[in-house]
């Protein structure tokens, strides 16, 4: 059993990598993003609670973020380990997923923060596909994009989306705040 934390800004290649190394160590791959797409396609009362959020452009509140992550860690397939993408984003997400490990007899074996350049993450983020219905991001140009894709534009502070969505990293905002 081995319980991996992959940190980083967006655009670091968390994803990349917490998915090719899940896939030769044989570990759950769990990243927020993928799980607030399958509750949001399911279409249940907890995906109705996150399209609702993504739509608004806010982030997904703590409460039910960590609910859909420790779900999917206790999960029996998640038995051999996770590598989890993003998560946690914050001191009390870190505390509920260390608390919840604590009670299964687990911890987080190992935390890998992938460091990348302001300019190189406005370079990879400039590049970035989103699709306007389910959010999931491609690099420009990858087959299988949506077609409901949007091109993602270089802003002046950072990276904006053709339909803004504002990411937080820590106390450090990645993309612009949304205005009050």
């Amino acid at each position: 059993m081995y319980n991996i934390v992959f940190l980083g800004a967006p655009g670091a290649g968390k994803g990349t990598q917490a998915a090719a190394i899940a896939q030769r160590l044989k570990l759950v791959h769990i990243a927020s993003g993928d799980l607030f797409r399958q509750a949001v396609e399911r279409g249940d009362e907890l995906g109705s609670q996150v399209r609702a959020y993504l739509e608004k452009g806010e982030l997904v509140p703590d409460r039910i973020t960590i609910q859909m992550v420790l779900g999917r860690i206790s999960a029996p397939e998640s038995r051999p380990g996770v590598i989890l993408d993003g998560f946690p984003r914050n001191l009390w997400q870190a505390e509920a997923l260390d608390k919840a490990l604590a009670g299964q007899g687990k911890a987080i074996d190992r935390v890998v923060y992938i460091k990348v350049s302001e300019p190189e993450l406005v370079r990879r983020l400039s590049r970035r596909w989103v699709c306007r219905d389910c959010q999931a991001s491609y690099p420009a140009g990858e087959a299988g994009v949506s077609e409901n894709a949007a091109v993602v534009a270089v802003g002046w502070r950072g990276v904006l989306m053709t339909e803004p969505r504002w990411l937080e990293s820590g106390s450090r905002s990645i993309l612009p705040r949304r205005p009050p």
